[in-house]
């Protein structure tokens, strides 16, 4: 087993400190590819990261679901590279607080 020693950083709008998980998984919860971050890089930069990795390895794949996070620079990297189409979950207009993603 090899561990390799990550760096830490800041990600002050999400008061996190040290890591962040990007974690990509089927629609069973099955998860796909996993990279570990420090927390100052974006979630976009981790999320292209982390999909980069399915590079070959996923020849049936043809939809991403993400959350509005991921509806920039990660969009614009699948669509251009693996021409996957991405579908961003939203939540209905009127509603408040937190409501569950449908396909999260």
């Amino acid at each position: 087993m090899q561990f390799i020693n990550l760096d830490t950083g800041i990600d002050g709008g999400k008061s996190v400190n040290g890591r962040k998980r990007t974690i990509l998984v089927d629609t069973l919860g099955i998860p796909w590819s996993v990279k570990v971050t420090a927390a100052n890089i974006s979630d976009n930069q981790g999320a292209i990261l982390a999909v980069s990795s399915l590079k070959g390895k996923a020849p049936s794949l043809q939809k991403i679901t993400a959350d509005g996070g991921y509806k920039t620079t990660f969009v614009d990297y699948v669509t251009r590279e693996f021409k996957w189409e991405v579908e961003i979950a939203q939540k209905p207009e009127s509603t408040q607080g937190f409501v569950p993603k449908k396909n999260r």
